[in-house]
């Protein structure tokens, strides 16, 4: 059985990936990761520290152009008379924010200028999927938004909201024993 990449594995993959990039200087002017945190739905979401990320898993969408319907080989037994096949992996997008927060412009400008260093507008991530394997995922920049606030006793709130989209493949299918044929025979008729 192949393996999936699914939000478990693209989430963690996320929050081991950004602190590796994003940083900024803290008071002994030394280059430190911001904390790094999965938003979820289901619970009220309150940044409590700054600088920090957040990552939104947000929708997901079958991705039809990718899908090949049918079976694909895993083996074959020439010695046994058999293969193994299974279903093509279903292929879908996964949508997701990462939003950057600070309360001081040049903690947003270095974390933006570290994030935008390393991740084009094109690129891949590395995800290990529900077998263990390592896999490259396609993340494909969506759009960027400011959304910077006043915030209480006129403190400033420096937001960045940036949408990728990302490729992932759900890949759970049984395999299935089949025969295959060993010999053919070829009639060639003269003309």
């Amino acid at each position: 059985m192949a393996g999936s990449v699914w939000y478990p594995q693209v989430n963690l993959a996320l929050k081991t990936l950004i602190p590796t990039i994003v940083k900024v200087y803290n008071r002994d002017n030394k280059l430190v990761s911001v904390r790094t945190l999965i938003r979820t739905p289901e619970s009220e979401f309150e940044i409590e520290t700054f600088p920090s990320v957040s990552i939104f898993p947000y929708d997901e969408r079958f991705a039809q152009f990718r899908y090949l319907d049918g079976k694909v080989l895993v083996s074959k037994d020439i010695e046994e008379g058999t293969a193994i096949i299974e279903d093509t992996a279903k292929p879908y997008s996964l949508f997701y924010q990462i939003e950057f927060w600070a309360r001081f412009e040049q903690d947003i400008d270095q974390m933006i200028m570290m994030w935008n260093s390393s991740f084009a507008r094109y690129n891949t991530i590395v995800v290990t999927d529900t077998s263990g394997i390592s896999r490259t995922c396609f993340m494909r920049l969506i759009r960027m938004n400011k959304l910077d606030t006043i915030e209480k006793r006129d403190e400033r709130l420096f937001h960045r909201v940036y949408s990728y989209e990302i490729w992932v493949e759900l890949d759970e299918v049984t395999q299935e024993e089949v025969p295959i044929a060993l010999t053919r025979e070829i009639n060639i008729k003269e003309v």
